[in-house]
């Protein structure tokens, strides 16, 4: 990446860079930004300031909202088996969001 950032003059490759983070970090992808930010290779690009925003940035992101509680649990295998009961079943064959191949059908109910 350093060949292709050469391409360009500095702050347009700053530009591309701190682009780059953004998209890479709203993907989810936080591993490969940490690996940017402490590449020494790209010092010339970020500034200090940068890197201690987009790791704050990064550490934000993976805070994220956990629910640890038995009642979602409860709420997560209503629901499931809820849309389950409405799905069509293609004359046996499988959905590509099934688990399993085929499902049947009880009055106007579909399992699988």
């Amino acid at each position: 990446m350093k060949y292709w950032l050469k391409n360009f003059d500095k702050d347009k490759a700053a530009y591309k860079l701190t682009s780059l983070l953004n998209i890479v970090i709203a993907y989810g992808y936080v591993d490969y930004a940490y690996t940017i930010i402490n590449e020494n290779e790209f010092k010339n690009y970020i500034s200090e300031k940068e890197k201690k925003y987009f790791k704050h940035k990064i550490q934000s992101f993976n805070r994220g909202i956990l629910i640890n509680s038995k009642y979602f649990n409860f709420l997560y295998w209503f629901f499931l088996t809820l849309s389950n009961l409405f799905k069509p079943s293609y004359n046996g064959w499988a959905n590509r969001t099934e688990r399993q191949l085929g499902t049947y059908k009880k009055g106007p109910f579909y399992f699988y």
